[in-house]
């Protein structure tokens, strides 16, 4: 692959940083092209040649660098990491797809920066409209198999950042019962979002169509790829799990037993929204998004038609294989 400056007079710009690829760090996700990543602001124009064949010129703007299958939102620092995701999230709740009469479901993560996105969701979504909120469910992508009150468990931060402050329902919030054994906690929270969208039936929100359709998801990323508790490794259930949303497996960590939203059931999500802070991170991220990455992430952006990723860190150029 590779990428040169658009000559075209409608087209040519001054893009700041240089002249050449080499003031860019390129990304580019798909089969056939892919668009550059912008350290600094300002649109810039390249064109991508695949095969010898010429592809079309991409165009990007400031910090949000849209690819075929995600969008990268590159922030400055943790703090405009947090407040970026909790702008998005206000525009979503404002949206016409939350319009509808039907429950917006909604599973979070745990996380270093859990506490301070659920505070940032919660000043956003507090001036959101009170019939959307609502209708908000609010559930876990993971969790592990402590009590609600344990340090280890993903739920109490949730509960004191978040949902205690927007005053939610009890009817609203389904956390994952970690005190059960894995298994059980596992079918308990695949019988209760099914449930819940049963209540409320529509053509887009359906419990009983094969695996449920969530309308966000909030995920972080580990540095080894891992997304929810979906871990290298242990993706080879995913075959044998049939149409399963949630299953329990053993974490490389402690506490060992977790339970997991399937990657079917992130997969079909209509909003992924990845959360990635840290430059530890980045060569795991680069490894992710390459486009035949093994990785859980890799795996979830190639099932997926796009997923969104907030970073507050460049990233340098997408090989065309995993490193």
């Amino acid at each position: 692959m590779v990428w040169t400056r658009d000559t075209k007079p409608k087209t040519a710009r001054l893009s700041p940083g240089g002249d050449g690829p080499s003031a860019f760090a390129l990304a580019s996700v798909g089969r056939r092209a892919g668009r550059p990543y912008l350290p600094s602001g300002g649109p810039a124009f390249w064109s991508c040649t695949v095969d010898g064949k010429r592809e079309k010129v991409w165009e990007l703007n400031g910090d949000q660098h849209i690819m075929d299958t995600l969008k990268l939102h590159v922030v400055p620092s943790s703090d405009a990491l947090v407040q970026s995701v909790a702008e998005r999230f206000n525009e979503f709740l404002h949206s016409p797809s939350c319009t509808a009469p039907h429950p917006i479901t909604i599973a979070l993560s745990g996380g270093r920066i859990a506490k301070s996105l659920f505070t940032a969701l919660a000043s956003q979504a507090a001036g959101g409209p009170p019939t959307v909120l609502n209708r908000c469910q609010f559930f876990w992508a993971d969790e592990r198999c402590v009590p609600p009150d344990h340090a280890d468990s993903n739920y109490p931060v949730a509960q004191q950042t978040l949902l205690d402050p927007l005053h939610l329902a009890a009817d609203q919030v389904h956390r994952i019962r970690g005190e059960l054994p894995a298994a059980e906690a596992a079918k308990r929270a695949e019988e209760e979002l099914r449930t819940v969208l049963r209540r409320h039936p529509s053509d887009d929100c359906d419990s009983d169509r094969t695996i449920p359709r969530l309308d966000l998801v909030f995920l972080g990323m580990g540095e080894d790829g891992h997304v929810a508790s979906l871990f290298p490794g242990n993706l080879e259930l995913e075959g044998s799990l049939e149409d399963r949303a949630f299953y329990d497996v053993i974490g490389p960590k402690p506490p060992p037993q977790r339970v997991t939203m399937s990657l079917r059931l992130l997969a079909n999500a209509k909003q992924v929204w990845v959360i990635v802070p840290g430059e530890a991170k980045r060569a795991t991220l680069v490894n992710a998004i390459a486009p035949n990455s093994t990785l859980p992430l890799g795996r979830l952006i190639q099932h997926r038609p796009m997923t969104d990723i907030w970073t507050d860190f460049t990233v340098p150029a997408r090989p065309e294989t995993p490193a």
